[in-house]
């Protein structure tokens, strides 16, 4: 299709849709769709074959324009949200538990439910994870050494080091913070007997 061809439908389409609307009297004055009322009159006044013929010729009054600038905004936002779904994916299909989601995301249980359902994972991981202690360990080990990494990299990155679920990852990682806060020493290779 060539741009023109497609302008002509854009127009037609546009124009066919506002008469439709000042057909059924959605519009309740001519300042809603910035035309003359003295225009407005006329069109009002067309048979339906005048208005079929006021479609096909909408290009030569019709101007269809694209905003760059908003359209670019536009762009950057839906992009932007796009990227932080996909992360959110990628952590419920490493099984992120909900607490986890609500805190890194701040997700909602509906939301948590609804998007587990769209990628085909069921109900919320339930129950207790399946790291023993010795994964557990290992799984701090690796969070220790990937600290300078954001939080949300870090969880992904322990995750995948370990082959463990974000489950068991999140859970030791509480586990051991506790651990930590309670001893006020930080739990390293060298330090790692569990309370």
């Amino acid at each position: 299709m060539t741009m023109s061809k497609m302008n002509s439908e854009l127009c037609e389409n546009a124009l066919d849709s506002l008469l439709k609307n000042i057909g059924t009297a959605r519009l309740q004055s001519a300042e809603q769709v910035d035309v003359e009322p003295s225009l407005l009159l006329k069109i009002l006044n067309l048979t339906l074959e005048e208005r079929e013929a006021l479609v096909r010729s909408a290009s030569r009054f019709v101007k269809v324009e694209i905003d760059m600038g908003a359209l670019d905004r536009q762009l950057n936002h839906i992009c932007n949200h796009t990227s932080g779904d996909n992360i959110e994916n990628e952590f419920l299909l490493l099984g992120a538990p909900l607490a986890m989601m609500r805190e890194l995301f701040g997700m909602h249980a509906s939301e948590f439910s609804m998007r587990r359902r769209v990628l085909g994972l069921g109900g919320e991981n339930r129950g207790r994870p399946k790291a023993n202690e010795a994964a557990e360990v290992g799984i701090w080990d690796v969070w220790y050494q990937l600290r300078d990494l954001e939080e949300r990299d870090r969880y992904l990155k322990t995750a995948e080091v370990t082959s463990e679920s974000l489950l068991a990852v999140w859970a030791a990682v509480k586990k051991y913070h506790l651990y930590e806060v309670k001893s006020c020493k930080p739990i390293s290779a060298a330090n790692r007997s569990v309370a």
